[in-house]
């Protein structure tokens, strides 16, 4: 049983720091509708580890949009996650 337990915890610890390590930094989201429109009213930015929560939210409070990307610092976009379409409302 505790072999089972430590392996679990191994693993999220390895899943935790692959997640915090892929996108170090500060990144700003902004989320747009089909005619370029902004639909949020504030700039989020969210630290590297938490985008995708962030994304996630955003898609929950404006499904179908399109969620821009950007690293705080170089002001680029960052091409792996963004632009993100979220699902529209089924």
């Amino acid at each position: 049983m505790m072999k089972y337990v430590s392996t679990g915890f191994v693993a999220l610890v390895i899943v935790g720091c692959s997640t915090f390590a892929a996108y170090p930094g500060y990144y700003t989201v902004k989320a747009y509708d089909s005619n370029g429109n902004r639909l949020d009213k504030i700039t989020q930015i969210s630290e590297g580890s938490s985008i995708s929560r962030v994304i996630n939210g955003n898609c929950l409070a404006f499904p179908g949009a399109k969620l821009v990307i950007k690293n705080t610092k170089t002001k680029k976009e960052l091409t792996e996650l963004s632009p993100h379409q979220c699902g529209g409302i089924k």
